[in-house]
């Protein structure tokens, strides 16, 4: 980035000092966030949300209690969202045995964010974690960041990145970011936290909270990306501190044949997820100056702000268009192509490769689109199409229970001309078979499904 603090001249957007480590301590010295002395008898909290997944909850507490071994006093929070399958007899199971384990249940379903909120205000730990019921808590990991965080009482929260991690072979995946060694921001640092956030493509999401600092800061914006909007909300407050070893497993597979998406994925796909991204980096951005004394971005800083912000967003949107490609989203994928296209974000030969692969594929998915919101069709037609086998075989690829048939002039006389979807290849055909009484609206010709997506 290159971004000039008109305070400052040469500082950029997110301007270093020659002496971090300094500045922050006699920023803090006089407003230590704890003492000692004040600790409170439950030093950690660990917050785990659920709904309707009791197989995953009970094996999540097992794993828990099975592994805890910490010295001090802690509890576990299981925050119910009204379930109503058999997720309370699960948590009594362990309630006889474990006397740490509190059960809150919800009334009525109020939301997975608001369980969230209920969950850390309910919370009586010194420190407060989360855990969703179906992934891994590595408490060893966990462990060196409280000791980390008692011993740096001006730290607020401490981020991690996470870990992917497959539980039937065993084995990591990588992680969602990478920190390369431990960072620490002062309230003076807003702007160089923005830069760190943004240049790593940092998602501030796992992280373990000072409770009194987290209650002061804990809210779900409704139109932004939470993450943004509470790291910065939490540097009003105390020091942000980044680590690199992930405390966090993400379990991506817990058992032959699962595949468990990650919402962070979800939200990536979405033109809604997007905006909830840029609102978010928006407000960390603007309250960054604030902090620094401004009324929020200078006009001098506007343009690079936002050309940064849309960098980030455009890698989120290449994100995007794999996993649309994975997932056989072809129409979707193409959507997102043509967004990157006009950002100018991919060269121009690879917007070409995949232009080539889209459109063919996008013209089968809009085939199908009308075949499967038409409930009478029972079959689909392949009439007078060289490359009919072809076809059949990427139709099934991207809906297995198909029935397909290549038609020949034999049997066309024999078709019931209400029950089948027919493609062609020339409008020539088309003509001749609705000659022949297949209805019009259900005869279409593979040219006219391809000009939607036509370069």
């Amino acid at each position: 980035m290159d971004l000039q603090s008109p305070e400052n001249g040469v500082q950029n957007l997110v301007g270093r000092s020659q002496d971090r480590s300094e500045r922050i301590r006699s920023e803090t010295a006089n407003r230590t966030v704890r003492s000692a002395s004040e600790e409170p008898s439950v030093k950690l909290s660990v917050c785990i949300l659920t709904y309707n997944r009791s197989s995953y909850l009970r094996k999540t507490l097992e794993h828990l209690f099975d592994n805890l071994n910490f010295m001090f006093r802690y509890e576990v929070i299981v925050c119910d969202n009204c379930s109503t399958d058999d997720t309370p007899d699960v948590v009594n199971a362990f309630e006889s045995t474990r006397p740490e384990l509190r059960y809150v249940r919800q009334t009525e379903n109020v939301g997975a964010e608001a369980n969230l909120v209920a969950a850390y205000h309910l919370a009586r730990g010194e420190y407060i974690v989360y855990l969703a019921d179906d992934d891994r808590l590595e408490l060893e990991s966990l462990g060196q960041i409280l000791r980390f965080m008692d011993k740096n009482l001006e730290v607020g929260v401490c981020h991690c990145p996470w870990e992917l991690w497959d539980d039937v072979e065993q084995k990591s995946q990588g992680r969602f970011y990478n920190v390369s060694s431990p960072r620490i921001f002062g309230r003076s640092d807003s702007l160089a936290l923005c830069e760190f956030v943004l240049g790593n493509h940092i998602f501030p999401e796992i992280c373990v909270y000072r409770a009194e600092i987290m209650r002061r800061v804990m809210y779900m914006p409704h139109r932004t990306y939470w993450a943004f909007v509470h790291v910065m909300a939490v540097l009003s407050h105390a020091q942000v501190a980044f680590l690199p070893t992930p405390y966090y497993r993400f379990i991506t597979r817990h058992s032959p044949g699962e595949k468990r998406e990650q919402h962070g994925n979800k939200q990536a796909v979405t033109g809604a997820g997007w905006d909830a991204y840029r609102g978010g980096l928006e407000a960390m951005i603007h309250q960054a100056f604030r902090l620094q004394g401004m009324p929020g971005v200078p006009d001098k800083n506007r343009q690079q702000v936002a050309q940064n912000i849309q960098m980030f967003i455009n890698m989120r949107m290449q994100v995007a268009l794999r996993l649309l490609i994975g997932s056989k989203d072809f129409i979707a994928a193409y959507d997102v192509l043509i967004r990157l296209s006009v950002a100018n974000a991919l060269p121009p030969d690879q917007v070409r490769e995949l232009h080539s692969f889209l459109a063919g594929r996008g013209a089968l998915q809009r085939f199908l689109q009308i075949y499967n919101s038409t409930t009478q069709l029972e079959r689909i037609g392949l009439y007078a199409m060289a490359d009919a086998l072809v076809v059949q075989k990427l139709l099934h690829d991207m809906q297995n229970n198909l029935t397909i048939e290549i038609l020949s002039d034999d049997n066309l006389a024999r078709e019931d001309k209400s029950r089948i979807f027919i493609m062609t290849s020339s409008h020539e055909s088309r003509c001749l078979l609705v000659q022949m009484g297949f209805w019009p609206g259900l005869v279409h010709v593979e040219r006219d499904l391809m000009s939607t997506f036509a370069s």
